[in-house]
């Protein structure tokens, strides 16, 4: 019938494929032998490791050296997870590491403190140098802060010769605004600050800035303010003993016991007992007390 296999052409062609296959496995594990065995088949060789291994050499046997992944972020904490890789060198500078950690980060936060007063107005400095450092200033601040103690020194060493190239860009500008409300433009030298035309330079809580010049107006530039305060010879009475009066009454009591003898006193005028004080106008008194809004000054910053 057309179309049906029948069981020895079956039987047939399984003979033929195995056959096939065969010869195919054949000429492959030549070739792999040869490889093995040092042929020129291909280029390069096996590790030893895995020629032992295909060999018939036990895993155990086989000395497979330590190395570091290429990509390792932290090589200090990589080296202390396997000791066997350290030099003594190294674990010298594992043991001191904790000593000399501050003195790192203090080094570490003068570069950023330099870099950070250079990089604002009035400075002019190299763009790429500047980039360089930052660079540096971020690998330096990543090694000190997760203790990559290996590699702190040369990103330190790194850090300070990129500081010393972006220092020797920047360029000291005069005559540039300080910014925005700072009224003050740069001086002639490094550093120095100066006031804008109508300001003055005052000192504000340990700091100069600059400041217009305006008359008190609680004081009306006069320094001081006019208070009424209570009279201190009449205690704020407004009146004091008349002395008079007590001169008539004296007269009187001599008069009185003078005797057959006595001679003829004179009668005093009757004073009143109590006469205005001449020190205040009605127990008040006129006093000079500094103003407290200008400090005695007459004058105010703004």
């Amino acid at each position: 019938m057309k179309g049906k296999v029948y069981p020895m052409k079956q039987l047939l062609i399984i003979l033929l494929v195995c056959a096939v296959g065969y010869l195919l496995y054949d000429k492959f594990s030549s070739k792999v032998d040869g490889f093995i065995q040092g042929n020129p088949i291909g280029q390069g060789s096996v590790p030893t490791s895995v020629r032992g291994h295909i060999g018939g050499t036990s895993e155990d046997e086989v000395v497979r050296p330590v190395s570091m992944p290429p990509n390792t972020k932290n090589v200090s904490m990589w080296k202390l997870e396997h000791p066997e890789t350290m030099t003594d060198e190294e674990r010298q500078m594992a043991e001191k590491w904790e000593q000399v950690k501050p003195q790192y980060f203090s080094e570490l936060n003068q570069i950023k403190a330099l870099f950070k007063k250079k990089t604002v107005v009035p400075y002019r400095y190299n763009e790429r140098y500047a980039e360089k450092l930052r660079a540096a200033i971020i690998d330096l601040d990543n090694a000190v802060n997760y203790d990559d103690f290996l590699v702190v020194p040369d990103r330190c060493d790194n850090a300070k010769d990129a500081l010393r190239r972006f220092e020797s860009s920047c360029e000291w500008q005069v005559g540039v605004s300080k910014g925005p409300g700072t009224h003050m433009h740069s001086g002639n030298y490094e550093g120095s600050w100066l006031p804008d035309r109508g300001y003055v330079m005052v000192n504000r809580g340990g700091e100069m800035v600059a400041a217009q010049v305006a008359e008190c107006r609680s004081c009306r530039g006069n320094g001081y303010k006019i208070q009424q305060v209570y009279c201190q010879t009449c205690n704020g009475r407004g009146r004091v003993p008349n002395p008079m009066a007590q001169v008539g009454n004296v007269v009187d009591i001599v008069g009185a016991f003078g005797g057959k003898n006595r001679r003829r006193v004179p009668r005093m005028p009757k004073q009143p007992s109590e006469i205005n004080c001449s020190a205040c106008n009605r127990g008040r008194i006129q006093q000079r007390v500094q103003c407290s809004n200008c400090n005695g000054q007459g004058k105010v910053y703004k």
